[in-house]
């Protein structure tokens, strides 16, 4: 029988790529060799390079969703120990960014929301660089947090044709980075 599995154009899920039987390249291997053997990576490919469904992947690897990789190398044998850890993931293009108090304030929310997910206050915490810094010190009491941040640029690109604005929008990210 010769079953030819439709393309995920536009999906950049992996849990929707694999419940729905899209066509998914396994580059699990790779991505285990990225996971085990660095402490702080940074990745930039061109645009449409498939980086949110990398995100995505090691978001599910990290959240310890092994169902989802059964079929894929590092869901076979004990190839991985499915260490289950906190995972904050930030997908900047989805933040309302038209001035750096808007960003300030998308980002702000956003930390909020995955602390209330993890039920840990950080509401004393007023900018989002000590919002995040607070959550990855009381995520990471003797467990490995995981930071997964998407399209960390979109913010700039946005306006890219204006320089002022790009520049205070990079402050704001610099020092939100840095932590």
């Amino acid at each position: 029988m010769n079953t030819k599995q439709q393309l995920p154009i536009g999906i950049s899920t992996l849990s929707e790529i694999i419940n729905s039987h899209f066509l998914y390249i396994d580059k699990t291997e790779v991505i285990h060799r990225l996971i085990t053997t660095n402490r702080r990576c940074f990745l930039s490919r061109p645009r449409r390079f498939g980086k949110s469904l990398l995100v995505s992947t090691i978001k599910e690897i990290f959240l310890g969703n092994k169902e989802l990789f059964k079929h894929l190398w590092i869901g076979q044998d004990d190839r991985y120990t499915w260490e289950i850890r906190p995972v904050i993931h930030l997908d900047c293009s989805t933040f309302n960014n038209s001035t750096t108090e808007t960003l300030e304030k998308s980002l702000n929310l956003a930390l909020d929301t995955i602390a209330e997910r993890y039920t840990i206050n950080i509401e004393k915490a007023t900018s989002p660089d000590d919002k995040i810094n607070k959550l990855i010190s009381k995520l990471g009491t003797g467990l490995k947090v995981a930071v997964l941040i998407d399209e960390y640029d979109a913010p700039l690109l946005k306006h890219i044709d204006n320089p002022e604005l790009a520049q205070t929008m990079r402050d704001v990210l610099s020092s939100f980075y840095a932590t």
